[in-house]
């Protein structure tokens, strides 16, 4: 079955803690298989890593690869925070 995206987080009007950046690409990282694992390596166009979505407003993020996962926190233009970091 090939995976367009690898779908991590569908949260349900939460938002996703870490405390820190690292952290929050380890936490991916240890949910990927080794399919996903090889389309991240090869940089695969049609693949990405975390795609949030929101399921009290609708909105969605993706981020590709985990350098595009963002080093501040992320809230949505409904105000809702997305991805919060304690630190």
């Amino acid at each position: 079955m090939d995976k367009k995206y690898q779908i991590i987080y569908k949260n349900r009007g939460r938002n996703i803690v870490a405390t820190n950046r690292e952290v929050l690409i380890r936490k991916v990282m240890s949910k990927i298989d080794s399919e996903s694992l090889n389309k991240l390596l090869k940089r695969d166009p049609e693949f990405t890593l975390l795609h949030i979505v929101r399921n009290d407003c609708g909105c969605e993020f993706s981020y590709k690869t985990e350098l595009d996962i963002p080093s501040e926190s992320v809230v949505c233009k409904h105000g809702n925070e997305v991805i919060r970091y304690t630190d």
